[in-house]
């Protein structure tokens, strides 16, 4: 008969793992806010002192709990992970690999680690450093990968490249990541397999060249001084509605906050919405609207001259504008990351802004096909079109967590780089 202390310990250790899986579950449905001891305990079916007794507090379990999901998502990208030899391009396709690989096998890491990472305000939430760490730890590595794949000469002939490039496999990763949670007729495979390769080319082949002439790096925009609440109460409630999503998230965001923060009575929403969820998708329209006046036009393109011109002037100025944070994307990534039973109106209000943009972008490129060996490859055109809606919304999420001093110009033409080597590859197939 085992020792009795055996039988507890084993007891606690099962116990303790349920509560973590409970959790997460709970944290990947409703965010930092919406998760409560008391709700663990209710679905965990342990008592409140069995909680207590691995857990001080809420803060305590979130940090254990990420540090759980991020321990099972690594074993999960171990055991996809294929030899790291080869040549440069045949290691830039196992790295797409590995990104796509990451997605499909507990993704909740990345959920959850992503959702506490796009709070703002000045709350401390242990989770939300670790997960920090980590990324730190993951960007810090694939620029020493990154490195040894370039070669000590080329990266002495171009010493930032590897950092450009890590952004750019960071912001894709991350970018794809986001995608598969907004919308799901979206099928990564063909797209990391194409980033994979062109990637690899684009990095091999700027790895080669001369070194290029100094040239004096953009000016970051200055971040935006904040606007004062309107006066005008419905403007007034969407204001006040976004910068609570900002600190709070979608979950946390509740009616009687944004009351507090817009200093309106509970009347004055009802007024004009019907519930939060109409507030908050009010919110995102409204944000986008505004947003969309300030974007340079997509002029037509003919040939991939004015195609790369065209490209380079519109990411320019797209991803300048990140700075400001604009409400419809970080409300739309923090309903989209929010597991919900039932979809809400700002999250498909969201997928329905991205389906228009991609039919846009697609569109654009398509017409830009024209005279050239992949005139009328539609499928081809859909996949520019998704590669560079992840990407930007991947430099989003960076702009918004990672610690880089940004040179957004050399970003831009990496990514126009590879999307003309996609083309480049379609054509020669």
């Amino acid at each position: 008969m085992p020792p009795r202390t055996s039988r507890r310990h084993r007891q606690g250790a099962e116990s303790r793992e349920r509560i973590l899986d409970v959790a997460l579950e709970i944290a990947a449905e409703r965010g930092y806010d919406g998760t409560t001891l008391a709700l663990v305990t209710e679905r965990s079916g342990l008592p409140a002192s069995s909680v207590y007794w691995h857990f001080k507090n809420k803060d305590a379990l979130l940090a254990e709990v990420l540090e759980h999901s991020y321990t099972q998502w690594r074993q999960g990208e171990d055991a996809y992970r294929t030899a790291d030899d080869g040549d440069a391009r045949s290691r830039f396709r196992t790295r797409f690999d590995r990104v796509r690989a990451g997605m499909s096998d507990r993704p909740e890491f990345w959920r959850l680690g992503l959702t506490l990472a796009l709070l703002s305000g000045d709350q401390e939430i242990a989770a939300r450093e670790r997960f920090l760490e980590v990324r730190k730890d993951t960007i810090d590595a694939t620029v020493v990968w990154a490195r040894g794949v370039l070669g000590a000469d080329a990266v002495a002939r171009h010493p930032e490249l590897p950092v450009l490039l890590t952004q750019f496999v960071m912001a894709a990763g991350d970018g794809l990541f986001m995608s598969t949670q907004i919308d799901p007729r979206w099928s990564v495979g063909r797209i990391t397999d194409a980033l994979g390769r062109a990637t690899g080319e684009v990095a091999v082949r700027l790895a080669a060249e001369p070194p290029p002439a100094r040239r004096r790096k953009a000016k970051p925009l200055p971040v935006p001084a904040e606007a004062p609440a309107p006066d005008d109460s419905r403007e007034r409630l969407l204001w006040a509605a976004g910068r609570v999503a900002a600190q709070r998230g979608y979950v946390g965001t509740t009616i009687s906050k944004v009351c507090a923060e817009s200093g309106l009575p509970v009347s004055s929403v009802y007024w004009y919405f019907e519930d939060k969820d109409a507030l908050l998708a009010a919110v995102v329209q409204s944000s986008w609207e505004t947003w969309l006046e300030h974007q340079p036009e997509w002029l037509p393109a003919h040939g991939a001259e004015q195609r790369d011109e065209q490209l380079r002037r519109i990411l320019r100025e797209g991803t300048r504008s990140f700075v400001g944070a604009p409400d419809f994307l970080r409300v739309g990534h923090s309903v989209s990351l929010a597991r919900q039973e039932e979809d809400t109106a700002a999250r498909t209000l969201f997928l329905s802004i991205r389906r228009s943009t991609e039919k846009m972008v697609s569109a654009w490129f398509l017409e830009s096909f024209d005279g050239s060996a992949v005139e009328g490859d539609k499928a081809l055109a859909t996949l520019l079109a998704r590669v560079v809606v992840a990407v930007t919304d991947g430099l989003f999420l960076a702009e918004q967590i990672d610690d880089w001093d940004w040179d957004l110009d050399a970003v831009v033409d990496l990514v126009v780089e590879v999307l003309e080597a996609i083309v480049a590859g379609h054509a020669a197939r």
